[in-house]
């Protein structure tokens, strides 16, 4: 029954939608800059049309039918629908209808995902899955229109569930941990000379450096392989420290050594470190911001605020 008492309380834990409200705004963000490259690019059409209006997916032969391919006109449905996740996207990134826009945009993102299965990328699948979270969620009581309307009528926006928060943080973990865990061919290990990274980096697909700045480079690349895959089976380290600093008043030296050498910090920098060098050395497109845009629900309201606060000062 304590464990039980235990999981209620968690659950029932309330904090400020600071870090919420983050996650949302970032999220949206990444979603916004992603999607309007599609149009610069001039994708649209290519990607979500259905074959006779110029697409190369099949979304009109898929069983059972999708549901926008048909209620829509073939010619109109790419260009409508594109326009509507650029419109919920904005919305949710001002957090007008929060809970709406992010609902409409999962809904409306997996459909077109449906028409070309082949460009749905795991970053895509796991932003989804984030949305999903924010239509339950009380991202909306900070930083957003809705709780500018809230005040206006007079409601509170409070302290809401910390729960969704914790949510975020436990994807976080899972994705670096099995990510880690699925590293399994040789050039991982020393069998193969860690040369995962020198092969990706000379990868015409994902090359950004010339093959020979990289062949010079390439005992850098070995610590760095070596290093980014001991990084991720480290992931639980995060959920750890955090539990560490949630019940740091609690006798422990484990604890209190976690505590003092800011291990929740120093796992969180090494990531940030970590996505910003790949996307400055490999082409990911939009993986490392929107895997960085979870970040902030590592860290408590209070926290949030105490550097702002600093940051204003300064």
């Amino acid at each position: 029954m304590s464990v039980l008492r235990w999981w209620v309380a968690l659950l029932d834990r309330r904090e400020g939608a600071g870090p919420q409200a983050a996650v949302r705004i970032l999220l949206a963000l990444v979603i916004l800059l992603d999607w309007l490259q599609i149009g610069r690019l001039g994708l649209v059409q290519a990607i979500f049309a259905p074959e006779a209006a110029g697409g190369i997916g099949r979304p009109m032969s898929r069983e059972p039918a999708l549901w926008l391919y048909a209620a829509l006109p073939a010619e109109q449905v790419a260009p409508l629908a594109y326009g509507a996740v650029l419109v919920l996207a904005g919305m949710l990134l001002v957090g007008l209808a929060t809970r709406f826009s992010a609902a409409a945009l999962v809904l409306l993102m997996a459909q077109l995902a449906l028409a070309l299965p082949a460009t749905d990328r795991g970053i895509d699948m796991l932003i989804r899955n984030m949305l999903v979270l924010l239509v339950f969620a009380h991202s909306h009581r900070a930083w957003s229109l809705d709780a500018h309307v809230r005040r206006w009528l007079g409601w509170e926006n409070g302290l809401v569930p910390a729960w969704p928060r914790y949510l975020v943080v436990m994807q976080l973990v899972i994705l670096y941990f099995t990510a880690g865990l699925q590293k399994v061919a040789s050039s991982w290990t020393p069998f193969g000379g860690f040369s995962a990274l020198y092969i990706a980096m000379r990868d015409p697909a994902f090359a950004v450096f010339p093959p020979e700045l990289v062949s010079a480079l390439f005992p850098m690349t070995q610590a760095l392989t070596a290093g980014s895959l001991l990084w991720e089976w480290g992931a639980p380290l995060l959920l750890l420290s955090l539990f560490y600093r949630d019940t740091r008043t609690r006798p422990g030296r484990l604890r209190a050594l976690c505590n003092r050498l800011r291990i929740r910090e120093l796992y969180l920098l090494l990531g940030a470190l970590f996505h910003l060098g790949t996307a400055v050395s490999l082409q990911l497109g939009i993986f490392p911001w929107a895997v960085l845009a979870l970040y902030p629900a590592c860290f408590h309201p209070d926290e949030l605020r105490a550097a702002r606060a600093r940051w204003s000062r300064e």
